[in-house]
């Protein structure tokens, strides 16, 4: 019997992590993070709960993966620190994963395989086929995994690229020429851009857009992209050296990615036109194109301290323009337009994906999946990487290719599929809690102290500060009273006088009687029953008691 489920990435962009079962035996496809959306203060990336891949009746032989995009390797320390298992990929894949091990604060100690994506290699009991999937990072990849039921193809994230940069297409051919040698059982297949009908658009389509960028531009033109688009990247400094510009690199990941790629053939330009930022401050701003983290407005983002002038020798103005080589992750819209209004309050101006062609998914179009499902011709099939509706709408597009509707399965995160046989079910479902990364540690999102954080952020905070002898609960000096982030000067006079009196007449009260209780207890719910009817607000409470 095969079981197949997903710990993340099943009705959500992130944590992409799918485990493949024959019995006892296991493989992992990708194990990656998400992006806080800025409802949990405070925390960067959310990561799946690993619970139940670490079973220790479960024998996992490898992780699998597919590329290095942070929602498909962005958790792998996390999950070798809790099971160490040999991990298989592509070289760009093996330096990015490698890096992250080595910053990881437990320092992960890594058995990694590099894949030759022309050979087929055996991971335990399954039998692995590669393929080089065109995408917007370097070396991705797709995975037939052949077990005795017959045979999975997994896409990773794809596209039919009819035009890519660094000259990396989908080998639909090998696709085809692999599955008409096998029996192809299940295809789990890329949902992102199920919705955008048609076929993907070329990754070079961009270079006319980006062309008038630099024509048009008289003073520095900013170009931000996810600093992992290597082929985006490339096409850029391309442009630069073909328009007398030099190159400024900001952002430490776009750093340590590019200077990857060159080492490993992926970005032929110049060396000459790369320059530090010393350098950058004494060029005329019409000489300079800098490429910068932070397409999604990041606060610690290179963008993010350009535009609001925390680079010395490096600030925005009249003559220059700042192009978002990219689209808005869902949930960071208000972020990147609020930045993008600072930016035309500097003086420059801003074009963003919806303003001219500088950016291209790369991920496949309706009829890319459509090709996909067609050349697989796959009993079983279940839509991975993407929201509900995707989702959805993938399961309607391979019943339109012809398979089978009760072989369709529309599946979330902890679903189990059954395969047999007899025939295939989603049989159950795992509870799964997954976790947020805060300062290294691993925190359910149930937390009490995270309920604290966005309490704050909403509500706000006050401290107060009591001098008491507790044995007669005689109040030695006036009560302090701070409050921080959600009331005007004027009326916080007026609460905090407020709270003082009536943390005093209560105070008092309970010194004329015996008292047991807890007494910081009592004073939040005194500040609270104030605050609710001064300010109808409920912050948290912060109280101090000195026992003098």
């Amino acid at each position: 019997m095969l079981k197949i489920f997903a710990l993340g990435g099943l009705g959500e962009f992130g944590k992409n992590f799918l485990v493949v079962c024959q019995g006892q035996d296991a493989i992992i496809l990708d194990c990656g993070a998400q992006f806080s959306d800025g409802r949990n203060p405070g925390l960067d990336i959310i990561i799946p709960d690993f619970t139940p891949a670490l079973d220790e009746s479960l024998i996992i032989h490898g992780l699998l993966l597919t590329h290095a995009h942070e929602d498909h390797i962005g958790s792998v320390p996390y999950f070798l620190h809790k099971r160490n298992v040999p991990v298989y990929g592509s070289k760009f894949t093996q330096a990015l994963v490698s890096h992250k091990c080595r910053e990881f604060f437990h320092r992960i100690k890594l058995t990694y395989e590099v894949i030759d994506e022309h050979q087929a290699f055996d991971v335990g009991p399954f039998h692995i086929t590669p393929v080089a999937m065109a995408h917007s990072i370097p070396e991705a990849l797709a995975f037939f995994v052949d077990t005795k039921l017959g045979t999975l193809f997994h896409t990773g994230d794809f596209k039919i690229d009819p035009g890519p940069a660094d000259g990396r297409f989908t080998d639909l051919e090998k696709i085809a020429t692999v599955a008409s040698e096998k029996k192809m059982l299940l295809l789990t297949s890329d949902s992102t851009n199920v919705l955008v009908p048609g076929h993907s658009r070329a990754e070079t389509s961009i270079i006319e857009g980006l062309q008038k960028a630099f024509e048009q531009t008289k003073g520095k033109l900013v170009i931000t992209s996810f600093s992992s688009h290597i082929p985006r990247i490339y096409q850029v400094c391309q442009l630069a050296h073909k328009n007398n510009r030099k190159v400024l690199l900001m952002g430490r990941s776009i750093l340590q990615n590019v200077e990857t790629a060159k080492q490993l053939g992926h970005m032929n330009v110049p060396e000459k036109i790369f320059v530090d930022e010393e350098q950058a401050s004494k060029l005329p701003p019409h000489e300079l194109l800098i490429i910068a983290t932070g397409t999604q407005a990041e606060p610690r983002a290179a963008l993010s301290k350009m535009v609001f002038g925390q680079i010395k020798g490096i600030t925005l103005g009249e003559g220059d323009l700042v192009v978002y080589s990219s689209r808005a992750i869902p949930g960071h819209e208000r972020s990147i337009y609020h930045m993008i209004n600072h930016i035309y309050r500097l003086g420059a101006q801003a074009w963003t994906w919806e303003d001219e062609r500088v950016h291209v998914s790369g991920h496949g179009y309706k009829e890319d999946l459509a090709t996909i499902i067609k050349t697989i011709r796959p009993k079983y099939m279940v839509p991975v990487h993407g929201e509900l509706k995707m989702l959805k709408e993938h399961q309607k597009l391979a019943i339109s290719c012809g398979v089978k509707s009760q072989n369709t399965f529309f599946m979330e995160n902890g679903d189990v599929l059954e395969i047999d046989h007899e025939g295939a079910n989603i049989t159950h479902r795992l509870e799964l809690s997954p976790k947020l990364v805060d300062q290294g540690m691993l925190v359910d999102l149930a937390a009490t102290y995270l309920k604290d954080r966005k309490k704050i952020s909403t509500q706000g905070t006050i401290i107060i500060v009591l001098t008491v002898d507790k044995d007669g609960l005689e109040l030695l000096h006036d009560p302090v009273v701070i409050e921080y982030g959600f009331i005007e000067e004027g009326h916080s006079k007026e609460l905090i006088e407020e709270i003082q009196d009536q943390v005093e007449r209560e105070l008092f009260k309970l010194s004329k009687k015996p008292f047991h209780g807890d007494l910081d207890q009592q004073v939040r719910m005194w500040v609270s029953r104030t605050c609710r009817n001064v300010i109808n607000r409920k912050p948290v409470i912060v109280p101090i008691i000195i026992d003098a």
